[in-house]
């Protein structure tokens, strides 16, 4: 018999929170977003072209700017498991948002990850929910059941 598999009567690995697993996967491809975001208004410092209201014109600032909140949304990602991290997390889509005031195009991007942010809380919130009374149910398949 393979070792991969389980033998019956082994315990059931608990399943990780869908609620983690799905707000900590956003926050990390909102870190690409911001990246790449602060990359284009690097690149359009100098520009008239494709600017927002808001201007910065030094290098410096743009990076740690972008560098700073990229940073806060890994160290987010990681503060999922706690509804204190959920909220933290949800207050982190208003920087995301504003950079729109850099690169107007932001406002459209960034709105789109507010609503997937929306659709991660709500859909895992659901399938954690559905698991626990599936669990409820079936208690001889339950993790930490028996």
């Amino acid at each position: 018999m393979s070792k991969d598999r389980p033998a019956p009567g082994d315990p059931i690995k608990p399943k990780k929170s869908a609620l983690v697993q799905f707000t900590s996967t956003t926050l990390l491809l909102e870190v690409f977003l911001v990246i790449f975001a602060t990359l284009a208004v690097w690149g359009l410092r100098d520009s008239e072209f494709g600017r927002g209201p808001l201007r910065i014109e030094s290098s410096t600032a743009i990076w740690v700017l972008g560098g700073v909140l990229a940073l806060v949304l890994v160290i987010l990602s990681r503060a999922q498991g706690s509804a204190a991290g959920r909220a933290a997390g949800t207050v982190a889509q208003l920087p995301v948002l504003a950079m729109g005031l850099l690169v107007p195009m932001m406002f459209l991007v960034g709105g789109i990850f507010v609503v997937l942010w929306v659709y991660a809380l709500r859909l895992g919130a659901r399938v954690d929910r559905e698991r626990a009374e599936y669990d409820a149910a079936h208690p001889e398949t339950a993790p930490n059941g028996g």
